[in-house]
Formats: C-alpha cells, structure tokens, sequence
C-alpha cells in the first residue's frame, strides 16, 4: 500500500504481480543489509519500482460480472458391481 500511496494511486491500480515480483527479488538483498540507512535506501527503491507497475486505464466497465463459482456437479452414486477379487458365496471350487 506504501508503494500505491507515493504512486498517488489506489492499491487496485497495481499489477498484484509485478509488485510480488519485485518483492521476491528484493528480499534477500533487504535481509542481508544489517546498515539501517542502506536498508532504507534498498527499502524505498523497492518503493519505486514496486509503483511503476500500475494498470492501464479501462475505458469501459466488464462485459461480464464477477461472480463466484457455485460447487460443482458430483458424480452420481449407484451401485458398484461385485469386485473379481472378493470371495464368493459357493465356496472354494471343487
């Protein structure tokens, strides 16, 4: 949100992927700085760069509306023919 708000823009505006991309890659760097002003430094350049990815603008609203998934169809039940494997009632064969 930090990186949204210097950006002067929503959080939504941007790419949820280029954000988590830019945090993958700058977290071990961050995690090895022990300098605090150098880990401030790192921090806002992670800042910056996290900002860059924003959206495009939409010129219209969605075709569709979001909606969620209902549970999806089960299999229907019915009886299960007797296996080969299982004994039968006469007995061994003779």
């Amino acid at each position: 949100m930090e990186a949204a708000r210097q950006a002067n823009l929503e959080p939504r505006r941007l790419s949820f992927s280029r954000v988590q991309a830019v945090v993958m890659t700058a977290v071990p760097r961050l995690a090895t700085t022990t300098d605090a002003t150098q880990w401030e430094a790192e921090y806002q350049q992670v800042l910056r760069w996290a900002a860059q990815g924003k959206l495009p603008n939409r010129s219209r609203q969605r075709s569709y509306q979001r909606v969620v998934w209902g549970r999806g169809a089960t299999f229907p039940s019915h009886p299960r023919p007797p296996s080969a494997s299982a004994p039968d009632e006469k007995g061994p064969p003779s």
